[in-house]
């Protein structure tokens, strides 16, 4: 069995995760960071660290040496069960990490902070582009904002057999409010998200960035033909449900930017 734990009312993350399979599999290291699980003759989607609370594995689970070390590194303790029975635990230095907020504080007090989050952020986006445009079959030379979504919308709209237009609003409101919650949950520092400076504001750059995201969902969950009208009623909860698809790309994504902010040179 491999799943995570119910997470506490007042919070998503992080949550216990549970590797009692049957059969054999291993567990790597991956991007973000992230633990990868791998199966015989399927990979699973990666886990970020930072969903994880604690771990609990049994001997039909082969940690590789990294992704051992990195759940110690970040604080995750691991409890290891055989036929139900505790057998040993592993703890990491408790050493207290710095918070998101603090990263963001440390890298705006920066004289190079526009470049360094900028440049992040443009990367991030020309990924979700490039993710968007193969899960739709799009090909385009043009990377103009307003010229790919356009392309896409055409191309989901031909797909679904109903027009999109108001489809997409409603999807940007539903993913905007799914943000919102998000960083209310990592951020407590309201002025890091009031903040606006030349070319940053941290809302709208990760809004920019998971807008690209909704296209691949929309293709793969929304019915062919339905009513516009049936279809709305079930945007909510295609998107903001605790087992969303964009709730997933959203996390790994404020995953990824705290990696990096952790990972700048002093």
């Amino acid at each position: 069995m491999i799943r995570t734990g119910n997470p506490a009312p007042t919070s998503t993350f992080p949550r216990p995760l549970y590797l009692t399979p049957k059969a054999p599999i291993t567990v790597r290291l991956g991007p973000g960071p992230s633990l990868e699980l791998y199966e015989t003759g399927r990979n699973m989607r990666p886990i970020p660290l930072d969903w994880i609370g604690r771990i609990v594995s049994n001997r039909n689970v082969q940690w590789e040496p990294d992704a051992l070390f990195a759940c110690l590194e970040h604080g995750i303790p691991l409890i290891h069960v055989d036929r139900g029975r505790v057998c040993g635990w592993c703890f990491g230095e408790q050493t207290k990490r710095l918070t998101l907020d603090q990263h963001l504080e440390l890298i705006l007090d920066r004289d190079d902070w526009s470049s360094l989050l900028n440049g992040f952020f443009r990367a991030e986006q020309r990924r979700a582009q490039l993710y968007a445009l193969a899960a739709l079959r799009v090909s385009s030379q043009r990377f103009e904002e307003v010229h790919l979504r356009g392309l896409l919308a055409n191309r989901l709209r031909d797909r679904l057999g109903y027009p999109i237009g108001e489809i997409l609003r409603q999807c940007e409101v539903c993913m905007h409010s799914l943000l919102a919650g998000a960083l209310a949950e990592r951020i407590h520092q309201p002025h890091l998200l009031a903040l606006y400076r030349p070319d940053f504001h941290l809302p709208d750059q990760l809004g920019r960035v998971l807008l690209w995201h909704l296209y691949p969902i929309l293709a793969e969950h929304l019915p062919r033909g339905a009513p516009p009208p049936e279809i709305r009623r079930s945007i909510p909860q295609l998107l903001e449900s605790p087992q969303s698809p964009l709730r997933a790309s959203l996390y790994r994504l404020i995953g990824r930017f705290e990696h990096y902010l952790a990972n700048l040179d002093p």
